[in-house]
């Protein structure tokens, strides 16, 4: 069995995105947060001015969040910026433009009506609140499935339900693997 999560089909990627993601990988990530993030996690602040992770990990003073992931300056809202720090840190890229080839290669994959009229034993998840890649019942990716059994909706959260709800996520996947 496969599980896809919060896909399109062409993986079409925008200008701006692309634009972002080869030149400056904050704006990348920025952009992602900005359309892929529809609520943050429920997490328990010890202080006020400390991240999710507690006291240690993380502080802040006017406008300038340290962690051990480096200093940033934050004008707009630190506090946002805290709780997306366990998120921002997978985009985190070793060498310049590793985000940049992945999502150019998006544009360009295609699959022929054969390998997608193969297509067997496919689950997907979709989000409800996912602006990044929206459901669209008429994907030709769709076309062979049983869209009430192989198709699972999570309501209220978006592009990231790993983030924003761990454990309906968690719950989601246990049930399809178990099906």
């Amino acid at each position: 069995m496969t599980i896809c999560m919060n896909i399109a089909y062409p993986f079409l990627v925008g200008d701006m995105l692309l634009d972002y993601a080869k030149g400056n990988l904050d704006q990348a990530v920025e952009f992602l947060m900005k359309y892929g993030i529809y609520k943050f996690p429920k997490t328990e602040i010890k202080t006020k001015g400390f991240g999710t992770m507690g006291s240690g990990f993380y502080g802040r003073s006017k406008g300038q969040i340290k962690s051990p992931y480096g200093t940033k300056i934050v004008e707009d809202d630190p506090e946002r910026e805290i709780k997306l720090y366990p998120l921002k840190r997978l985009f985190n890229q070793s060498e310049k433009e590793i985000s940049s080839i992945d999502l150019k290669s998006c544009n360009v994959f295609r699959l022929t009506d054969e390998q997608i009229s193969n297509l067997e034993n496919i689950k997907y998840i979709f989000s409800e609140k996912d602006k990044l890649a929206r459901f669209n019942p008429d994907n030709v990716l769709l076309k062979n499935v049983d869209h009430e059994k192989d198709i699972v909706h999570l309501e209220d959260v978006g592009h990231f339900p790993y983030f924003e709800d761990k454990q309906l996520i968690s719950e989601t996947l246990v049930k399809l693997i178990n099906s």
